[in-house]
């Protein structure tokens, strides 16, 4: 049986961008993670399921460590450290949202998504 989770709007500050002032001031960044997985039909035990709170923690270890200039490359580490730290999962898609990127203009965000399957 395979299900389907999303974590959703999982929000970070950090110093991500293409510019030196985006690199040294930071910014705000929101990652949407959709997967699906194997599970056992019917289960109700977390140690059939996705860990959540593991997936939360491979999100963070991109979005809170070295900087990158774009948020296509953090949307593709992301995925595919997901695959590789959770065997269970077929399929993972990837959104990084940029609230404030620097156009020349308003938006209400850029995002890039990425999708992994094995």
């Amino acid at each position: 049986m395979k299900r389907l989770i999303r974590l959703a709007g999982l929000t970070f500050y950090a110093h991500h961008g293409a510019y030196r002032h985006e690199q040294q001031n930071g910014q705000p960044f929101v990652v949407d993670v959709e997967i699906t997985y194997q599970a056992k039909d019917g289960s109700d035990r977390l140690a059939d399921a996705l860990d959540y709170r593991a997936v939360y923690t491979v999100v963070a270890k991109t979005m809170e460590g070295e900087p990158m200039r774009l948020i296509e490359a953090m949307a593709e580490r992301i995925g595919r450290d997901v695959l590789a730290t959770f065997l269970l999962v077929d399929k993972v898609v990837v959104r990084v949202r940029k609230p404030w990127a620097p156009l020349g203009g308003l938006s209400q965000h850029t995002e890039a998504e990425s999708v992994h399957e094995r």
